[in-house]
């Protein structure tokens, strides 16, 4: 399922039953999957849109019981896909939220981007989570590409979480790299800042000097 999705095998028409029948297989196989295993199918089934609550209902405890035994990637590949697949899951998002905090030191600029779009996306309310993603991301704010730091300030601004640092960090950030971002990532950016509340001066007249 994993390859499949890498090489968009769509999960419509003829390619829907060939998509239903590897969920059930994995259902049937699922006690003998190891995390990558785990991550890999939650992540290949959300990113074609391939609709398996069953799939997914199964793949909550196997997650929660073994959380500690994820890797970075594959923690944030999993809250990625249920948070896209739309399957809501309380314990699921507890016990990865408790695990990535523990951990936040080893997520790179693309893990804080995914785990906050993810936990946003869901409506997920992780305060604890938010406020240890938004110091990480201060800490590696120059190492974000400019779409990852449009995706962090719409992931704030969206869950309503205030992160005054993070928001300082990342609008000084974007207004010394303006010609780097897109006319869309720029004004998706300054919209998350004005929903958020935030008063960005330094952004606003860097986007007016374009």
């Amino acid at each position: 399922a994993h390859g499949m999705a890498k090489a968009r095998v769509p999960s419509h028409a003829e390619w829907a039953v060939l998509w239903a029948e590897m969920a059930c297989a994995a259902v049937t196989q699922m006690d003998e999957f190891n995390t990558q295993n785990l991550a890999n199918t939650a992540w290949a089934h959300a990113k074609v849109g391939h609709a398996a609550p069953a799939l997914f209902e199964e793949m909550v405890g196997k997650t929660v019981a073994r959380v500690g035994e994820f890797k970075r990637q594959e923690l944030t590949n999993m809250v990625w896909a249920y948070a896209k697949a739309g399957h809501a899951s309380p314990p699921l998002f507890k016990a990865v939220a408790q695990e990535t905090v523990a951990r936040v030191g080893e997520l790179n600029p693309q893990d804080l981007a995914n785990v906050a779009f993810a936990y946003a996306t869901a409506g997920h309310a992780a305060p604890a989570l938010f406020e240890a993603v938004a110091g990480e991301t201060v800490a590696q704010v120059g190492d974000f590409t400019p779409q990852g730091l449009t995706n962090m300030a719409w992931a704030y601004s969206t869950a309503g979480h205030a992160a005054p640092p993070l928001f300082e960090a990342m609008a000084g950030e974007a207004a010394a790299r303006v010609g780097e971002f897109t006319p869309q990532g720029f004004a998706n950016t300054t919209c998350a800042y004005a929903t958020a509340g935030h008063a960005a001066p330094l952004l606003f007249e860097a986007v007016a000097s374009e």
